[in-house]
């Protein structure tokens, strides 16, 4: 018996369900913690929108990467997924004990020191 597609629907589905844990929250986690109670709608509306067609665009482009980079077709996801933990270290304030005016602020004062330094 060949256990292999097995195995592959059993790693894929972890893998679904390890993002879905940690990085595929965070916009959600992130949004309730900056965003006022009246733009929230918008806030998580605009995210999920981007998280879809995010998700279109990599299924679109997922063969082309295959056929290119054959076994090593998950690096360029490796890599995100390091780009994203750094940009979240680097660009994120505390949020815990603060109000959604003061994380505001403490994320513009962040930005503004990353992106606007002479």
């Amino acid at each position: 018996v060949n256990y292999t597609p097995m195995v592959v629907l059993a790693v894929v589905l972890s893998f679904i369900a390890a993002f879905e844990l940690s990085l595929g929250l965070v916009p959600w986690i992130i949004g309730t913690e900056l965003f006022p109670t009246h733009a929230k709608g918008a806030a998580f509306s605009c995210a999920s929108g981007a998280n879809w067609f995010a998700t279109f665009i990599i299924g679109i482009a997922f063969p082309a990467i295959q056929s290119s980079l054959g076994p090593y077709c998950f690096l360029p996801f490796i890599a995100s997924v390091f780009l994203t933990l750094v940009i979240c270290y680097l660009l994120l304030p505390e949020t815990v004990g603060f109000s959604t005016a003061e994380n505001l602020d403490h994320l513009h004062k962040k930005w503004r020191s990353f992106c606007c330094t002479s």
